[in-house]
């Protein structure tokens, strides 16, 4: 068992007008987007929010 092993904590995220999209869809036309935010934009939320260079953030489930 690691040691330096955190108690998981629990965030709500919601908003009117998000768009998470695909790398593949970025160059133009019409954009796709997921009905559940992607492993790394979900990750940059969390930092965004909980900023501390010390922290590594591990994304463990989402609930849509």
């Amino acid at each position: 068992m690691n040691k330096f092993k955190s108690n998981p904590f629990y965030m709500k995220v919601f908003g009117d007008y998000t768009l998470f999209t695909d790398p593949m869809t970025k160059g133009g036309g019409e954009k796709f987007t997921y009905q559940v935010p992607s492993y790394q934009a979900l990750k940059g939320i969390v930092e965004a929010c909980y900023w501390k260079p010390t922290f590594y953030y591990v994304i463990d489930s989402v609930k849509a």
